[in-house]
């Protein structure tokens, strides 16, 4: 009870099965370089992120010195007021650079994190660490 016609349907089913488990495995492929290629774009730009944290970190300390002589100086009188208010200048713009570039390795470990698929559970444990919902203070007992 073999059909007679049915054999070519039955060999073009099987030709688009394997085409569809072609398709699949290169869409896999992709994803998978994808992914890879996003982790390593995360973790370079964590690696870069810290070294210029280093460097601001570095021109914070120097422009601290400079605006702690400037202020010496112009305490005694061997500096203008100026030049104390240019290191002062200085300082602050190297602050404002150190703590912009902590906020920009902070957001790069968390796209790390998110890449690598563990921004999940890293929330989830710090919620659960930080968590607010127990009591903070002892019930008080009713007399009765």
């Amino acid at each position: 009870n073999f059909p007679l016609f049915s054999a070519g349907l039955i060999n073009a089913d099987v030709r688009t099965a394997w085409s569809l488990f072609r398709q699949a495995s290169l869409s896999e492929s992709l994803t998978r370089r994808q992914v890879s290629q996003d982790v390593n774009i995360a973790h370079e730009d964590l690696l870069a992120s810290a070294r210029r944290l280093d460097e601001s970190h570095t021109q914070l300390t120097a422009a601290e010195q400079a605006f702690n002589q400037a202020d010496k100086s112009n305490a005694i009188g061997l500096a203008t007021n100026l030049e104390r208010l240019i290191a002062q200048d200085q300082l602050l713009t190297a602050q404002l650079q150190y703590v912009s570039e902590q906020f920009t390795r902070k957001v790069s470990y968390l796209n790390l994190l998110r890449a690598t698929g563990s921004l999940r559970a890293a929330l989830e444990q710090f919620a659960n660490v930080t968590s607010t919902t127990q009591p903070t203070t002892q019930p008080v007992a009713q007399a009765g």
